[in-house]
């Protein structure tokens, strides 16, 4: 089993989260807000859940399959791996803050 990463940690790899990271930092330095959130989170001032949420990671996602055509396989695999280690992260957390 691998050791679970940060979510900035997976969005650093290479491969096909490459696309996905591309599409997420557009869509969210398209505006003003949208930077400062990208800065605070890289500043390590914001948590990477709150400017990276899954709703956000999903559409990153689509739209890199729409612009990388030739990278889909990639893209989706990548994608895949990225979304069970964040949810294999929930779970770890979920499971510790039930204990009593």
């Amino acid at each position: 089993m691998r050791a679970h990463l940060p979510l900035d940690e997976l969005l650093r790899r290479g491969d096909g989260l490459a696309h996905v990271r591309f599409e997420l930092l557009r869509a969210l330095t398209a505006d003003e807000d949208g930077v400062r959130r990208v800065l605070d989170t890289y500043s390590r001032l914001r948590d990477p859940r709150a400017t990276l949420a899954l709703p956000v990671l999903l559409g990153a996602t689509a739209r890199a399959l729409r612009h990388g055509a030739g990278q889909r396989a990639a893209i989706v695999r990548a994608a895949g791996e990225a979304l069970a280690e964040l949810a294999g992260h929930r779970r770890e957390a979920r499971r510790l803050l039930s204990k009593p």
